[in-house]
């Protein structure tokens, strides 16, 4: 906590002018401590793990000395916005609005306060009232990047083409800011919405290159999966496999975890299977370690058109004690379901099994029935067909029962 807080002595009054004699001098304006605060957000945005203690410690540094500061000092419309700023990038929802209600400034800040807030409490519905007639691009670039990002979260129910029109403002007024990488995280679920395929990828790709290593990548990967899910029908699995090569070897063997776990339980075989395959570590050259969930993922998905007896022999080979309780659950259901499915399905009703000819018969014709039962064959394919088709109703239950309880 020491070294934390003399690092962001440090880096407050690094950018303070020249003492001219006064202690107060050093006192920094809202506006300046704002600034401080974007700049250590940007490091996180990119990568800087180690930001993450010094934005903690810096909201609360503002949060105590914005609560000292003259009321007056928020006549300047520098500091008045720059308070609303700190409220969106995580500040103190009281504070913020305590000093709101002193402030004394004009009608169109107070209704830029108005949405502000409206935003912050959970407000959708107002914050869109309140900012509808508000054009970011208008506003000084710092402000009006958070207007764009706000708006466009807001109105993704309502009006989806605007909101990535508007994120797309955001990304234009703040580049390599924590604004653009929130902006981008929230285009992708956008972008799969509309079933706009090739803008999806490319702002997929976008946020690779950019802020792969952000604390927030995680929330990525669930926009990357649950958009390809949405949009796979028609979306070239090449393409996907394109996207997910800007990755490091790490990062793309979590993806295509993911991509294979997700494939598996919603029964889309031919994603499922790449995915899986794509997540094992090259066969030689690779001291990477094989991850017991490819295999795991790779046998379900097989289960509809492989070889019965070696899946259940793969399955039974994968050591459950390297799994999560989930997967554990999802490899005992699948083993039940492979045995189903390798069971001979039982006779349908009315068909009895073929008796051997014999010379006497051997060319007599069978009477004509009205309603002739189907041919065994036939109804055993149907049977095995229903059942792979359950088997992957029965995964897709227990991932969901799964999901309410942690791993």
């Amino acid at each position: 906590m020491a070294k934390t807080c003399a690092a962001l002595a440090g880096f407050l009054t690094a950018s303070l002018p020249p003492a001219s004699g006064a202690p107060e001098d050093f006192a920094l304006e809202p506006y300046q401590m704002v600034r401080s605060l974007q700049l250590i957000q940007d490091r996180i945005a990119n990568g800087d793990s180690a930001a993450m203690p010094m934005q903690r410690k810096l909201l609360e540094m503002i949060d105590a000395r914005l609560q000292k500061t003259d009321i007056d000092a928020f006549t300047k419309e520098r500091n008045f916005r720059a308070l609303l700023m700190y409220a969106m990038s995580g500040g103190n929802p009281t504070t913020v609005t305590e000093l709101l209600a002193k402030a004394k400034v004009g009608p169109a800040d107070r209704i830029l306060a108005k949405g502000v807030m409206a935003y912050i409490n959970g407000h959708p519905a107002d914050a869109i009232a309140a900012l509808r007639n508000v054009n970011p691009l208008a506003e000084e670039p710092e402000l009006g990047a958070f207007m764009a990002l706000v708006k466009g979260s807001v109105l993704a129910v309502e009006n989806p083409a605007s909101a990535l029109s508007l994120l797309d403002q955001a990304r234009l007024l703040a580049p390599g800011t924590l604004i653009e990488e929130a902006a981008l995280r929230r285009s992708m679920a956008l972008t799969a919405q509309l079933g706009d395929k090739a803008r999806f990828l490319r702002v997929s790709d976008e946020y690779i290159c950019r802020f792969l290593h952000s604390p927030y990548a995680g929330q990525f990967a669930d926009s990357f999966v649950a958009g390809v899910m949405k949009l796979h029908p028609g979306l070239d699995i090449n393409a996907i496999a394109a996207v997910v090569s800007d990755m490091d070897a790490q990062h793309q063997r979590f993806m295509y975890l993911r991509l294979a776990r997700a494939g598996t339980l919603a029964g889309r075989i031919e994603l499922a299977a790449f995915a899986s395959k794509h997540a094992e570590p090259p066969a030689t050259g690779s001291e990477v370690p094989s991850d017991p969930r490819a295999g795991l993922y790779a046998s379900i998905a097989s289960i509809p058109s492989g070889n019965i007896a070696e899946i259940v022999s793969k399955l039974q080979a994968i050591n459950p004690d390297r799994l999560s309780e989930s997967d554990r659950q999802l490899r005992d259901a699948a083993l039940h379901i492979a045995r189903e499915v390798s069971a001979r399905p039982p006779m349908p009703e009315g068909v009895r099994p073929r008796a051997s000819k014999t010379p006497a018969d051997k060319n007599a014709t069978p009477p004509p029935t009205a309603n002739a039962a189907p041919k065994p064959d036939l109804a055993s394919v149907k049977a095995t067909e229903t059942m792979v088709s359950q088997a992957h109703q029965q995964l897709q239950s227990i991932d969901k029962l799964l999901q309410e309880t942690p791993e």
